[in-house]
This record gives structure tokens, C-alpha cells and sequence, in this order.
């Protein structure tokens, strides 16, 4: 129900929000576009502008390479524990799947973005 909801709002605020032909745009302005989305603008595209309230957050406590070292090695350790009793060739399998599932919807440019 939220998702629906959030979909909602966001397309009526897409809908509300300046929406500019890039062929349109000054050389300047498509420019600037382009460099914010991290990719080259087509004639066929709209540029839609919105702003949104975000909530403030903190940034990450920082950690020296030894501490996150230490706590990779204490989840691998935790996770051998809790998989002992597991086949090795189901924990193959499993994490096959896993994997295919996660590498479906890859693209190299969906990477780059």
C-alpha cells in the first residue's frame, strides 16, 4: 500500500514539476544537464526538475581498514557457524542462485551510473 501510495505522490509531483525539451535546452543548460545525470541528453528526452525535502543524516562513522577487516572476518565466521550442518554442494547451489538472480538485471550501464 505505501509503495502504491509513494508512486502516487511521485507522479503527481513529476507531473506538477517544469519539464523542458532538450532540444529546447541552451548548449549551456544541456551542458550542466548531462554532467548532473552522468550521461548524454537525446533530442527525443524531456529534462523534468523536481526538489524534494530530505531528511538530514550524519555521515558514517569512519573505520580504519583493520576494524573493517576484523568485522568481515567475524560475519564469515558467524555465517561457517550457522551453515555447518548445510552440504557443500547445496550452499554451491544456493549461492549460484544467488548470484544468477543478482547479475539478471545487470548492465554495464546501469553500473556506470
Amino acid at each position: 500500500m505505501l509503495k502504491i501510495v509513494m508512486e502516487r505522490h511521485l507522479a503527481t509531483s513529476i507531473a506538477e514539476s517544469p519539464s523542458y525539451p532538450v532540444h529546447e535546452l541552451s548548449a549551456e543548460a544541456k551542458r550542466l544537464m548531462e554532467s548532473l545525470l552522468g550521461r548524454q541528453l537525446e533530442d527525443g528526452e524531456r529534462v523534468v526538475v523536481c526538489a524534494y525535502a530530505g531528511e538530514e543524516t550524519s555521515a558514517p562513522a569512519e573505520t580504519s581498514a583493520a576494524e573493517n577487516w576484523e568485522r568481515l572476518l567475524a560475519t564469515q565466521r558467524a555465517l561457517r557457524g550457522r551453515v555447518a550442518s548445510v552440504p557443500e554442494d547445496e550452499l554451491e547451489a544456493a549461492m549460484s542462485e544467488a548470484l544468477d538472480a543478482a547479475r539478471a538485471g545487470w548492465t554495464p550501464e546501469a553500473a556506470s551510473r
